[in-house]
């Protein structure tokens, strides 16, 4: 992965994460924006979301789409990109490995 590339993961993950942490979930809800990777050309920007409890996923997900367009609008106002990554978001899917993973582990320890 270039550094430039790098550099725009960091920067669109800090801004978005700022966003999405004023957008007002539920108290009860837990969001986190776990990473993002950019495509080489910067026009597009995979943000990979974890929620907890995990039920609530498809909700916030849905949610997130539904805000899409402002949110796009407020990155595009933040950052000082020339191209400015279009977002789409994704459920992250290595949180839930990664307890997978941790529990057979603590099982073999048994």
């Amino acid at each position: 992965m270039r550094k430039r590339t790098l550099k725009a993961n960091k920067l669109v993950n800090r801004e978005l994460s700022k966003i999405i942490q004023r957008m007002g979930f539920s108290r009860d809800t837990l969001v986190t924006l776990t990473r993002v990777r950019c495509s080489n050309d910067l026009s597009d920007a995979k943000v990979f979301i974890s929620v907890m409890p995990e039920e609530k996923t498809g909700q916030v997900l849905k949610t997130l789409k539904d805000k899409i367009y402002d949110t796009q609008q407020k990155l595009n106002d933040r950052l000082d990109l020339k191209i400015v990554p279009k977002i789409s978001y994704v459920k992250e899917e290595k949180v839930k490995e990664a307890a997978e993973v941790e529990e057979t582990l603590d099982n073999l320890e048994e």
